[in-house]
């Protein structure tokens, strides 16, 4: 999706292709800022993540959740998450603000910043699909990409919260993303 190959001189080139908006612009001599803006303002259709920042999708690193709240406000918090075919998992507890939120209001962001390179980083909008069915294994599966342990309750946390923490998975759809590089 982003172009590779030669810088071009003209500054705020854009080309269209399969839907989404390449645009190129100089900021000094040596340098080029790569953006791509994939799917519409309005509409709410599937969109794929770009092969150029998928890397950032399939590595364990933090993302910023972004939701909103009943008053409106956003509210960002730090989530593990695993890449599921084109969808991205995410796991919260039954009754965290978090799941409150995306309950009530669908559609979130989530912001991945490479830690190689910050000036490279993809934001995916997306709505929000929460269920209950393999929220445990699924749970396990991600502390076992992000740590060196093999279960949440017990490894990581106390096995007691078991008993009051009850995991929700968040299947986000992508339906807009920003991918940046400099």
């Amino acid at each position: 999706m982003i172009r590779s190959g030669s810088a071009s001189s003209d500054a705020g080139l854009a080309v269209q292709r399969q839907g989404a908006t390449v645009a190129e612009s100089g900021r000094c001599a040596n340098r080029m800022t790569r953006k791509l803006v994939a799917g519409s303002l309005g509409a709410m259709e599937p969109v794929a993540i770009p092969d150029s920042h998928r890397d950032l999708l399939e590595r364990p690193l933090n993302a910023t959740l972004v939701t909103v709240m009943p008053s409106g406000q956003p509210q960002a918090t730090i989530v593990w998450y695993k890449l599921d075919g084109p969808d991205v998992m995410i796991i919260t507890m039954k009754g965290f603000q978090k799941e409150r939120n995306m309950r009530a209001r669908p559609k979130v962001s989530l912001v991945i910043i490479d830690p190689d390179d910050t000036a490279r980083w993809i934001e995916v909008r997306g709505t929000v699909e929460l269920f209950d069915g393999g929220a445990d294994e699924l749970l396990d599966e991600i502390t076992g990409l992000y740590t060196d342990m093999s279960r949440y309750f017990g490894e990581v946390v106390p096995a007691e919260l078991a008993e009051t923490q009850i995991p929700v998975i968040a299947r986000i759809t992508p339906t807009r993303l920003r991918a940046e590089a400099v």
